[in-house]
């Protein structure tokens, strides 16, 4: 099972937006080491503002949703699906519960195009 190999440390710069403080690094199943660098801007999980009641944006998910961030927002290998399954492998790993994991992986997959094809190239 993929883990992470350090430990989510940042600090909110404005509302629904935060810095990492240092390098957040997960291995994936597959043994892939995915790093989001110190300085690197989240917004955690994209959670629309009427759905905070049920999700938050800096949810007990939020160190898979910044690896999730980083992924979208810089040029890799890896493909969306596949840059989507690391978040919900992430998810796993952090033993997220089982309806929270469906939710945030569902939304990913269905609205996460946009995202995915404003990111650098």
């Amino acid at each position: 099972m993929g883990y992470f190999t350090s430990q989510l440390k940042f600090t909110e710069i404005r509302e629904r937006r935060w810095k990492l403080l240092a390098d957040l690094s997960y291995k994936t199943n597959s043994g892939q080491i995915i790093t989001a660098p110190k300085n690197f801007l989240t917004d955690f999980a994209s959670v629309p503002r009427f759905l905070h009641w049920l999700l938050r944006p800096n949810g007990d998910y939020k160190a898979a949703a910044a690896i999730h961030d980083w992924l979208y927002q810089n040029k890799t290998e890896l493909t969306r699906q596949q840059s989507d399954q690391i978040f919900l492998e992430a998810m796993v790993s952090l033993r997220i519960a089982d309806w929270k994991k469906v939710l945030l992986f569902s939304s990913v997959r269905t609205f996460g195009g946009l995202a995915w094809k404003g990111r650098k190239d």
